[in-house]
């Protein structure tokens, strides 16, 4: 390994690795006069062995009753994603997803809800247990379709390689409130695709990018010990 590319890896592992509650992420309510995010970037591989060459932008409003989390893709000249029922698979092919659980910040959460959208809005919504951490045992309850009608708008600019979803997420999904104080716990991740009609994922074929690194070969998402602090302002 080259010495750049061992800085590189050293640093990811210390970033994902800080005492909680260290560079929490304050996220403001939502103005539709005077748009105020919480910003941040998916740009690393989730093995954090290297940035990636390719990101998304996430911002983060709220209000009393919904999270709002916009994704901005770049780099995606391909925007596929073949799975076209809500609660399937699709993390196998382009997607984005949410980890999240609202929770003190002193703990690892077991228990947290997984959201994804593919770029033809597709939803996933599924309760997640991981009680040993690892993500090899999880057991999933899925959220029936009307509970998850997270009213998703989409833009795309297949030349341009840009597509975005914005959801809003209701509180009684994600749970916690949408108060003032209110804490979560979070990673975001994003898988893409590298050439169009290529069916299913796998390491060598596709992209695995988090915000937060898990440090897991093969990529592995689920290992809420690397998920990061979030309040509501």
């Amino acid at each position: 390994m080259e010495i750049s590319q061992l800085l590189l890896f050293l640093f990811l592992i210390l970033t994902a690795c800080r005492e909680p509650g260290v560079d929490m992420i304050t996220i403001p309510k939502c103005n539709l006069e005077k748009p105020s995010y919480a910003r941040l970037r998916i740009d690393k591989l989730s093995s954090g062995k290297s940035l990636s060459d390719i990101f998304t932008n996430v911002e983060l409003c709220y209000t009393k009753t919904s999270l709002i989390v916009n994704f901005i893709n770049q780099g995606d000249f391909i925007q596929e994603n073949n799975y076209e029922t809500y609660n399937s698979e699709m993390w196998n092919q382009t997607v984005v997803e949410l980890f999240i659980a609202p929770i003190a910040l002193d703990v690892i959460p077991q228990a947290y809800v997984e959201i994804e959208v593919t770029p033809k809005g597709v939803i996933y919504a599924s309760k997640i247990t991981n009680a040993d951490g690892t993500g090899k045992n999880n057991q999933h309850e899925f959220f029936k379709c009307t509970e998850i009608d997270f009213s998703p708008r989409l833009t795309s600019n297949l030349n341009a390689g840009h597509w975005s979803a914005q959801l809003t997420i209701p509180f009684a999904v994600i749970g916690g409130e949408g108060k003032s104080g209110q804490r979560f716990k979070a990673n975001f991740f994003r898988v893409q695709m590298s050439k169009i009609g290529q069916g299913n994922c796998t390491p060598e074929t596709c992209q695995y990018m988090a915000w937060r690194p898990t440090m897991a070969t093969p990529p592995r998402f689920h290992i809420p010990q690397f998920f990061g602090d979030f309040v509501l302002q």
